[in-house]
């Protein structure tokens, strides 16, 4: 009898509104499936307009849809969101310091949406197993290849590493083994599939003719392969870094801070002189020692960032006139402005000399012998400029 009138009663209840995410089930409960089960959320009959439901649904919901069980004893403990949040507080504190760039805290910004995404906002950290990480790898790696889901677990897991070292959670959670990051046979058969990640010399004598028409890029052609500089390190090099009469460039490495200095060629320096011939006028003071300033007298190469922090933008027309070039060149294949950068390092390597190569590159030294080392004379610079120098104009190739 009690079952036929609760029956009656749910058959006359409705939503509130055709939005509302829970039905009036037959057995007088509010009532949603997920995954083909039901779950319930308190009686119709007592909470005839389901406010009590809807509060309780979106308490669960991330649990539920995510396929745990809600826990019932989770008052106090830290939630996801409550980690992120602070782990996010500590690295805005960095950007604004200056000691991580806005592109960096994007990347952290972006990687705890997704955490929060996968776990559920309200879910306790401690309640994390090694499931949840197992299917959060297998939802990464559908939209990433290997190094950027390498890239992305180590993010993750900088987070409750980060809870760790702060005294939030006793201990990181249990991953799993399937949580790590992809193996090296992994990254080498996708290196492999991607194809050449340098010039030959032919094609970057090439891009240098093809490019003498346009005085800047040409300039900055010269100075990726000599240096072994990319886009970023060539639109942040200030005109104090280059000694055009003495032919040197010194500059520490924006990425890292790491010294580095390179032995310029008279080409090198005969290209820079012809674009300072024809500088644009800076548009804003803070741009006034910058090297290279596009036609609208601005940085080629910069990070835009609204009013949120975590939207980061950046703009490149190095890259841009750059890849340009090479569709004109009939060159494209997944290589850019950056090859240029392996190929110095391969060519440099002629000259038998890897510490120096390395400081031309703006490598880390962590070997013992650097630290006796000190610094690396420029008769060894100048060495590794002109192997780099040969090799590109071997074989009679025009200058």
């Amino acid at each position: 009898m009690t079952h036929a009138t609760g029956s009656r009663a749910a058959v006359k209840a409705k939503k509130p509104h055709k939005d509302f995410p829970l039905f009036p089930h037959r057995s007088n409960r509010w009532c949603k499936k997920i995954k083909g089960e039901f779950h319930y959320f308190g009686k119709v009959s007592d909470d005839t307009r389901g406010e009590r439901a809807l509060a309780l649904w979106l308490e669960q919901k991330d649990d539920l849809l995510a396929g745990r069980k809600p826990s019932k004893d989770d008052a106090g403990k830290l939630t996801v969101r409550e980690l992120v949040n602070k782990f996010l507080d500590e690295k805005e504190r960095l950007r604004a310091t200056g000691e991580i760039t806005g592109r960096t805290f994007s990347e952290y910004h972006a990687t705890c949406q997704r955490v929060i995404a996968e776990f559920g906002r309200l879910t306790p950290v401690s309640s994390l197993r090694a499931e949840d990480f197992s299917k959060l790898r297998a939802s990464l790696a559908t939209t990433r290849g290997p190094v950027a889901l390498g890239n992305e677990i180590t993010r993750v897991k900088m987070v409750f590493t980060f809870g760790v070292a702060n005294g939030l959670i006793p201990a990181a959670p249990l991953y799993g083994q399937s949580f790590a990051k992809p193996k090296r046979k992994v990254l080498d058969k996708a290196e492999a599939e991607r194809g050449a990640k340098d010039f030959t010399a032919a094609e970057i004598r090439s891009l240098l003719k093809a490019s003498k028409g346009d005085i800047p890029l040409h300039a900055m052609i010269l100075l990726g392969i000599n240096c072994g500089y990319g886009q970023t390190d060539i639109s942040a090099l200030p005109m104090a870094a280059v000694d055009l009469d003495g032919g040197w460039a010194t500059f520490p490495r924006p990425k890292t801070g790491v010294p580095r200095r390179a032995k310029l060629w008279e080409e090198t320096v005969q290209a820079v002189r012809e674009y300072l011939a024809q500088r644009p006028r800076p548009a804003d003071p803070a741009d006034a020692d910058a090297l290279f300033l596009n036609v609208r007298g601005r940085r080629f190469v910069r990070a835009i960032e609204g009013d949120d922090p975590s939207k980061w933008a950046r703009t490149d027309i190095i890259g841009a006139q750059f890849n340009r070039l090479l569709r004109e060149r009939g060159m494209e294949g997944g290589r850019g402005f950056y090859a240029l950068r392996h190929s110095h390092q391969l060519a440099a390597e002629s000259s038998m000399d890897m510490p120096a190569v390395m400081h031309v590159m703006g490598h880390r030294d962590s070997s013992i012998s650097a630290r006796y080392r000190g610094t690396i004379p420029d008769v060894r610079l100048e060495l590794v400029s002109q192997a780099v120098h040969a090799w590109l104009f071997a074989e009679g190739g025009a200058k």
